[in-house]
């Protein structure tokens, strides 16, 4: 297993607190990250070919239903699930506005964005949920 570590390293009375990044391999001063995901932002910047479709297709296939039958308007749990999670790490992970993530899933609007990634980001809390929501990173991130 991956898990995300911080240590303290203190350097002549300067403390500066370093963050591992799961991507680099590398341990980076806190200010670095700007994401929940703990991903720095060089690595951030490295990652702008990742786009709205490749997330809504790892997304799709993971939890095992087609792209198609999760972008419809169904409110089915297992599709508006997937549907806020795409939103969420499109959110966090591409530089689009929230109106163009909302286009590209499904043609929500932006306060449905904005819904997801509270509600998603709030659930977290739940410790199986946020072990499901660290593999789907995982793969976002390797793809």
């Amino acid at each position: 297993m991956n898990f995300i570590v911080s240590i303290i390293v203190y350097k002549q009375d300067n403390p500066e607190h370093l963050q591992y990044c799961p991507v680099c391999r590398k341990y980076k001063a806190m200010d670095e990250f700007t994401t929940y995901l703990k991903i720095c932002d060089s690595c951030k910047r490295k990652n702008n070919d990742l786009t709205m479709s490749k997330i809504n297709k790892i997304v799709a296939n993971y939890y095992q239903i087609s792209v198609e039958d999760m972008l419809k308007r169904d409110r089915h749990r297992e599709f508006v699930k997937a549907r806020q999670i795409c939103m969420y790490f499109g959110k966090l992970l591409t530089d689009l506005s929230d109106r163009l993530i909302g286009e590209n899933v499904g043609g929500r609007d932006r306060g449905t964005v904005i819904h997801s990634f509270k509600t998603v980001k709030n659930d977290r809390k739940n410790k199986s949920y946020n072990r499901e929501l660290r593999k789907l990173e995982k793969s976002i991130i390797k793809n």
